[in-house]
């Protein structure tokens, strides 16, 4: 199982293996849906990372090669 780290400033998770999803209304990771793997995603979605999130993100980016 992958680990899964909130990331607030766009209202969604991401998995360690680099699949991302969205938050519930609860803020739980919405795990009823398949998500999309962060290669996929839009460009509005990354420029709105926070600072600390988009470290989140490039450091999984970084690990997945």
């Amino acid at each position: 199982m992958t680990d899964q780290i909130i990331l607030k400033s766009v209202g969604s998770y991401i998995e360690t293996d680099g699949m991302v999803g969205p938050l519930m209304a609860n803020g739980l990771p919405d795990i009823s849906e398949e998500g999309t793997h962060i290669s996929d995603v839009s460009e509005e979605w990354l420029e709105n990372l926070s600072d600390e999130d988009r470290e989140i993100v490039e450091e999984i980016k970084n690990e997945l090669g």
